[in-house]
């Protein structure tokens, strides 16, 4: 028998969480790091202005980087006092590279030992050494790179019209074939939203108000679709009697029978909120070069097809040149 599939969710403390959350937000952050308990650490505040937070930096670390042309160094016979003392005069200030651009002030320095120290620490490479964190404040996180939401880039859909098609129709359609815009309704989603209307100009595309009876024109689509069904029905020469289905017979689907929403997309394209607030009737967005030959196919809302616009009469078709569905096989 085959085992059923269970979800198997690692188990992190709360205070690791945190730690990782921060780590996420600062992208040149060493991994968590355990103290060692052999080692001495300075211990000290960083502050700038209302901003402050404790951190630690390795005193063997720091020595080395401070005396490079020394190997070794007898610092365990220093005073702790002297040694923070030291430490103090070297490094009044502090810049951190990966966190916000601030120069910290370095205070209340004091030396503990590694076995002091029981949690992890974020570790974050700084001129002087990696300093250990325990927590750092909102404030002293790096600014990510900020866009204002007018400057967001909203998708925009400039669908031609529509169409119902019966599933069973639908599967036949090959390269060659025409798709009739049973609605020409020209209208223009932002996001999924639908927003406005709009006419082809020379100059372009021209933005108008949306049609109020588009909605009741979708619905007068889908009762002539009804009448098709049922003129389909009364002609065919299926025996009613031997087509009655017990109680106890199951009912079958009959996906040939479902009808399918085809929208016929002309273009899309980026715009930011700034620039859609702008549009109104009577303004004009380009044309994307042989918009025509381009025309998109969707079936509920998915690509199934591209093809050419043309023209038949009065009314608008799409021939079909590419079928995605095929590609894909």
């Amino acid at each position: 028998m085959k085992e059923k599939a269970v979800l198997k969710l690692r188990q992190i403390q709360p205070g690791i969480a945190r730690l990782l959350g921060l780590k996420a937000k600062i992208n040149n952050m060493e991994p968590l790091f355990s103290p060692i308990k052999e080692r001495q650490y300075f211990k000290f505040t960083l502050q700038h202005e209302d901003t402050h937070c404790e951190s630690m930096l390795d005193v063997v670390t720091w020595l080395e980087s401070e005396w490079v042309e020394r190997d070794t160094l007898a610092w365990q016979d220093i005073d702790s006092f002297y040694l923070g003392y030291l430490f103090g005069i070297k490094v009044p200030t502090l810049s951190i590279p990966v966190l916000a651009k601030r120069i910290y002030q370095v205070k209340d320095i004091r030396i503990v030992s590694g076995t002091e120290i029981a949690e992890e620490k974020i570790r974050i490479p700084s001129p002087v050494g990696e300093l250990l964190f325990e927590d750092i404040p909102q404030a002293m996180l790096p600014v990510n790179v900020f866009i204002p939401p007018r400057a967001l880039k909203i998708p925009l859909k400039f669908i031609l019209g529509t169409s119902l098609i019966k599933f069973a129709r639908l599967v036949c359609v090959s390269c060659g074939d025409l798709l009739l815009l049973q609605q020409h309704n020209p209208h223009v989603y932002v996001a999924d939203k639908r927003a406005f209307g709009f006419n082809l100009s020379e100059e372009g595309i021209m933005i108008d108000e949306e049609d109020e009876d588009i909605a009741e024109d979708d619905e007068e689509i889908e009762e002539n679709m009804e009448d098709i069904d049922n003129r389909e029905e009364d002609d065919s020469s299926i025996d009613n009697t031997n087509a009655l289905i017990s109680e106890e017979s199951p009912v079958k689907f009959d996906r040939n029978k479902i009808n399918l929403k085809i929208s016929f997309l002309l273009q899309q394209q980026n715009m930011t909120l700034e620039e859609i607030s702008h549009l109104h009737t009577g303004s004009l967005v380009p044309l994307l070069p042989e918009a025509e030959k381009k025309i998109i196919v969707t079936v509920n809302n998915q690509r199934y097809a591209k093809g050419e616009l043309i023209q038949i009469g009065d009314q608008l078709a799409v021939e079909i040149t590419e079928i995605y569905f095929e590609k894909d096989k």
